[in-house]
């Protein structure tokens, strides 16, 4: 340990010095020593002054012993290197184990500490530590007030007979505690109740400002004061931290100095500052201002302010406090952000587009000047959109940044990966359940602690809404594939089994036709040429399905009397019916065999709708066809056509077997059939409902099945009039 600090004569002088003016205040040094000490969580706080051989303790709370010597003393290491010391563990059996201490300067000079000890082994906490930091600056701020208050005091003529350079300190202790200086004839009694009440006031206004300097320091809102030419003469720590030392600067230097932007980025003219604001005589109130400075990310804050006076109306100065409002801010901008990011991709742009704009709001929100997008191939990352943002500008096309390390660790783990070094990158897997599809890397010059926990929640924001992104795209490719798929097999049946079941069905019929064929085979031919008709039927349909599908059907829409239309596909169906059910008995029930049940008709005439007639007759002969199908000889048809609302209202009810609720779901889609119809071997190949639909809607119409009590199936078509 060097003594070269220790024993410096100017030193010396100042603890000298300080040892005086702390002894001669009226502020009670050990009350506030035992703030020290509950501020540290700890038994023992100190003020202390250490010369070049003892560290003797001003005030001291949970200690007796007053006077240490140098080999005892930890305060020498803290004046030694005019820094603070903060010990954990000295690994002493006894005495002071944990010391947090901070220099006290006068003068330029380290003259002392305030110091916290605890006499077991401790972890000192950042709250607590501050608490003596702002402590030792309260000790600091009062002996220079104090000593400027004798100079003053000097300056102006009082207390001459202590200017000689020989006065003792004795005798300068005694007047600072209020007392008449010794002369060379004993005390100087002229003037001295003067002299008294000088220095009561001064010492008054001194004990004033280390209050009010300690009460501001306690506050967590930044405060200054500027006198009435502008001249900023009062701070708190917190508004250091914004603006840093600059007491008595005059308000022409601030806008340079203090970086004080509007929050659109414009710099603010010193009369637009809002401290000049109130200073003019204007009530400033939540006043929006951003600080920035290079290397740091911009901070925000409200500003209220407003002119001093005296009882008399003379203007001293204005005051301004100022709030800090970083982290709504952030939290507005980055919920914007989000937002953004789901309008453009609800717009469900081409992958490039979606990645550039995603980008550029992620860059634009944050102030980051690079981010990327990448997206998984495979087993390799593949970057597929890029965005820059200048300093304090817009998107530019900066070379890229070599994120491909950091995009592959974040894949690999499936969490947010921070990576620090010159600057801060991130890098936020974009994941879909267990399955990572792509990372979103972003870089800046700096981050702030505060921000990490924000930045990294709106980046998973953003993340998931792009996985979301990504599987309505990868849902959409996949269903335009199978619609593909479907097309080239549809085409398949269509135009390579339609060709052979023409020439089949062609020669059936040229032989069925031969008188001089034998009864055996005339029926076995009946039976080819009865399916090769069922399946030129079901390839019909399917090309039916594709060209509506597909959009390539052709609808003419004429008026047409739907009455005529639907009275003359009953009659048809049941004539069909008839047929093919034979003569058998009606007990032998729906399975294709017996009379038909009978229809009743609600047909309400003349009503017209817009209608290609072969097309909706088709529609309406395959619902009537499967009610007739469907309900047994002793069961019942009713169809009904009437008008509602202007629509035309179709429905046909039957007492038929019925659809089971589980089955309703699938009853539209395609080859599908109910198991009773399967079981009772009813003939079909399940593709009626779905072309009737398909050619209703073509009709601008819509076709259900209703939720009605009782047996059977009732459907419901309604169709805008003409």
């Amino acid at each position: 340990m060097s003594d070269v600090v220790l024993s410096r004569p100017s030193r010396l002088a100042a603890v000298e010095r300080a040892r005086v003016l702390l002894e001669g205040s009226h502020v009670p040094l050990d009350r506030l020593a035992r703030l020290v000490a509950s501020g540290g969580h700890a038994p023992i706080g100190a003020i202390s002054l250490l010369d070049d051989h003892r560290e003797y303790l001003v005030a001291a709370h949970g200690v007796r012993q007053r006077d240490l010597p140098l080999s005892e003393s930890l305060c020498q290491h803290v004046v030694n290197a005019d820094l603070p010391l903060v010990v954990h563990d000295t690994d002493k059996p006894t005495g002071v184990v944990a010391y947090a201490g901070f220099p006290v300067h006068l003068a330029g000079a380290a003259v002392g500490a305030v110091c916290v000890a605890d006499q077991v082994a401790r972890q000192w906490t950042t709250a607590e530590l501050n608490a003596v930091s702002d402590a030792a600056s309260v000790v600091t701020a009062m002996l220079a007030e104090h000593d400027a208050a004798h100079t003053t005091a000097q300056a102006a003529g009082f207390a001459r007979e202590t200017a000689g350079l020989a006065r003792d300190t004795a005798g300068l202790a005694r007047h600072a505690a209020g007392f008449a200086p010794e002369g060379a004839d004993g005390p100087v009694t002229t003037d001295s109740r003067h002299d008294r009440t000088l220095m009561d006031a001064i010492r008054e206004a001194a004990r004033s400002r280390a209050f009010l300097d300690a009460l501001l320091g306690s506050l967590d809102t930044a405060v200054v004061a500027c006198d009435q030419d502008g001249r900023l003469i009062m701070f708190n720590r917190h508004m250091r931290r914004i603006t840093g030392d600059v007491e008595h600067e005059t308000p022409d230097k601030w806008p340079g100095r203090h970086h004080a932007h509007h929050v659109d980025g414009r710099l603010m003219r010193t009369e637009e500052l809002p401290l000049v604001r109130a200073l003019h005589g204007e009530l400033v109130h939540s006043e929006p201002m951003m600080i920035r400075l290079d290397g740091e990310p911009d901070r925000y804050y409200l500003c209220n302010g407003r002119q001093l006076r005296s009882d008399d109306g003379e203007v001293l100065g204005a005051v301004m406090a100022v709030h800090e409002v970083t982290g709504m801010v952030r939290a507005g901008r980055f919920k914007d952000c989000e937002m953004a990011v789901a309008r453009v991709l609800e717009d469900d742009p081409t992958l490039e587009e979606a990645g550039g704009e995603v980008l550029d709001l992620v860059v634009g929100a944050l102030g980051w000047p690079w981010a990327e997008l990448w997206l998984r191939e495979g087993s390799d990352l593949r970057r597929c959109a890029t965005a820059s943002l200048a300093p304090h500008g817009h998107a530019t096309g900066n070379p890229p940044a070599p994120g491909h390390a950091l995009a592959r660790r974040a894949s690999e783990s499936g969490r947010p990966v921070w990576a620090t070094g010159d600057g801060a990158n991130l890098a936020v897997p974009i994941r879909s359940a267990e399955r990572v599809l792509g990372v979103l890397t972003l870089f800046a010059d700096t981050v702030v602690d505060d921000e990490r926990e924000d930045l990294a929640r709106l980046l998973s924001e953003v993340a998931a809404h792009v996985a979301t992104y990504l599987e309505r795209r990868r849902a959409a490719e996949l269903a335009q594939a199978l619609a593909r798929s479907k097309d080239e097999y549809i085409g398949l049946v269509g135009h390579e089994m339609r060709t052979p079941l023409t020439s089949i069905s062609a020669y059936t019929d040229l032989v069925i036709e031969d008188p001089d064929l034998p009864d055996d085979a005339r029926t076995m031919l009946a039976v080819v040429q009865r399916n090769a008709a069922t399946l030129r039927g079901i390839i019909a349909n399917l090309l039916d399905l594709a060209a509506f599908d597909s959009g390539h059907a052709r609808v003419q829409l004429n008026p047409t009397d739907i009455s005529d239309l639907v009275a003359g596909v009953v009659r048809d169906a049941a004539g069909r019916a008839t047929a093919a059910r034979g003569d058998a008995p009606v007990e032998e029930s729906w399975s294709g065999r017996g009379a038909p049940p009978p229809v009743t008709t609600e047909i309400a005439p003349g009503i017209r709708v817009a209608a290609d007639v072969p097309r909706l007759r088709q529609a309406v002969d395959n619902l009537v066809g499967n009610a007739l199908t469907y309900t047994p000889g002793t069961g019942s048809v009713v169809v009904r056509l009437e008008t509602a609302g202007g629509l035309a209202v179709l429905e046909v009810a039957d007492t038929g077997i019925g659809i089971p609720v589980k089955e309703r779901s699938n009853l539209f889609g395609r080859f599908f059939r109910g198991r009773a119809a399967k079981s009772a071997g009813v003939p079909g190949s399940g593709l009626g409902l779905a072309i009737s639909r398909a050619i209703v809607e073509a009709h601008h119409g819509t076709l259900e099945l209703l939720d009605r009590p009782g047996p059977g199936s009732t459907f419901r078509v309604r169709l805008p009039l003409a």
